[in-house]
């Protein structure tokens, strides 16, 4: 027999269960298969990339970076991530060769005041607009999921100051990256208490991320810069019909997308020679040094 006391809690028990479920299954959509660890970790044979920051009123952002050669670089992570997801481009050395990098991690995360994340893509890219640099070198903007979105608003506020961008598994419809079921159940009581701090952090940043991605479709055909998307049709987190959007609504003289069969979301680093190989042709067919005078004069060589 059952007592009175210890009946209530049975009626918790599937629930705790199905929490416990969908805690394992976040975490395994959400964990990126990188390697983490500091600088000397990380690179154990130098050259080494250095660690820097700067402040944008009361918001800190740290990153590191490598020198190289006359191109410039500037990696963006998704949500949650951090800039060591980089570092396996970072000591590449065809890469190095080529072009100066640099991979933020961005507002929230890493050492970037964690925890305090900051939704919205236009706060973001303003966040980040420092990593752009000035003078007359442009930067390639390589990102990943969420930091494709990112870098794609970063690209329309500061044209002058990006040549490309090459975005991986990025986060781009409006319609495709509403919340799924189980993102909404995360976000209630008392699933929200028993994830992982860094998922519910990330819940926490793409909250508003289909209105920001409606209101950044609405400047799309203003895009200056040339784009190439890499899709994964396996990846279970951006939906592969991503690619079609991307044919769809970016100016399609610019803009090439490559989608590839048997690969996931974490293509960034179970493909690594394709995204390598796409940077250097990038690297190769854009005017990196050429001088912020306006979009047209630097397109002529670069449609795809």
């Amino acid at each position: 027999m059952v007592s009175k006391t210890s009946a209530p809690w049975r009626r918790f028990i599937p629930r705790l269960a199905a929490v416990g479920g969908l805690t394992a299954a976040l975490s395994g959509c959400f964990s990126a298969p990188y390697t983490r660890g500091t600088v000397y970790e990380l690179f154990p044979v130098a050259p080494r990339p250095t660690d820097a920051s700067y402040r944008v009123g009361s918001s800190r952002v740290h990153f590191v970076e490598e020198n190289g050669g006359p191109g410039r670089i500037v990696f963006i992570h998704g949500s949650p991530g951090d800039w060591q997801g980089w570092a396996p481009l970072m000591r590449n050395p065809q890469l190095r060769s080529q072009a100066a990098m640099l991979a933020p991690d961005r507002p929230g995360w890493g050492r970037s005041d964690y925890g305090h994340v900051v939704p919205g893509l236009e706060a973001q890219a303003e966040l980040l607009r420092p990593l752009l640099g000035e003078g007359t070198r442009r930067t390639l903007l390589v990102a990943h999921s969420y930091g494709g979105a990112v870098a794609l608003r970063m690209a329309l506020d500061h044209p002058q100051a990006v040549s490309g961008l090459l975005l991986v598994a990025p986060a781009l419809s409006p319609e495709l990256e509403r919340p799924s079921w189980y993102e909404r159940l995360a976000g209630m009581f008392p699933a929200r208490l028993l994830l992982p701090e860094r998922l519910t952090l990330s819940l926490k940043e793409l909250a508003n991320l289909p209105q920001d991605l409606g209101r950044l479709r609405r400047l799309l055909p203003g895009l200056q810069v040339p784009v190439v998307v890499i899709q994964g049709e396996d990846d279970g987190q951006v939906d592969p019909r991503t690619a079609d959007f991307a044919e769809r609504e970016l100016p399609p003289r610019f803009t090439k997308v490559i989608r590839v069969s048997g690969q996931g979301h974490w293509i960034l680093w179970t493909d690594q020679a394709l995204i390598v190989s796409e940077i250097l042709s990038m690297l190769r067919t854009m005017a990196t040094d050429f001088p912020a005078s306006g979009p047209d004069s630097a397109y002529h060589a670069i449609s795809f």
